[in-house]
This record gives C-alpha cells, structure tokens and sequence, in this order.
C-alpha cells in the first residue's frame, strides 16, 4: 500500500525507515544509507532531523529478493512507543 502524505503531521512523530534489499547491512551502515532520507524527511518537518524531543527515528531492515532495493518509510503522528519488529504503536 502507498499513500502520499500532503499535509504535515503534528509533532511529535516517530519515523521508521525500512530498507529491503538482498544484503543485510550492520547497523553503522544502516544508519549511514538513511542519511540522505533522513535529512529530506527532517526539511519537509520543518525540524533538524536531530531534534530527538519531537521526532524519533527508528531503522530497521528486510530481506529482499536478488537486485530488489527500496526504502518504506512508516510515520507514526504523536507516536509513544514503536515496536519496530511487530509495527505496534501506542498513541500518546
């Protein structure tokens, strides 16, 4: 499922960002290949992505099939707590 997002949502936010691929990474270059997502994400918020008082990012990764490569991002709006292996959220 794919939905576009017009509007910004209200903070604080929890962003999961998972990437497929045939090759698990370690997680210094996982954090690394979101770099470039992150900040875009961050700059569309309106808020430095460092800001962890109003925006928390969560990584997490998935085998894919062979030459398969994309990224999910998952936005949880006023999100508490993020189970990022089952995707259970609470809602502050």
């Amino acid at each position: 499922m794919r939905a576009a997002i017009r509007t910004r949502p209200k903070l604080p936010v929890v962003i999961v960002l998972v990437r497929v691929a045939p090759r698990r990474l370690d997680d210094g270059n996982l954090a690394s290949a979101f770099k470039g997502i992150q900040d875009g994400i961050a700059d569309w918020l309106g808020v430095d992505d460092g800001d962890s008082q109003r925006v928390a990012w969560l990584y997490d990764q998935r085998q894919g099939r062979p030459k398969q490569h994309l990224v999910c991002v998952e936005l949880y709006e006023g999100a508490a707590v993020v189970d990022v292996r089952k995707r259970i959220v609470e809602v502050a």
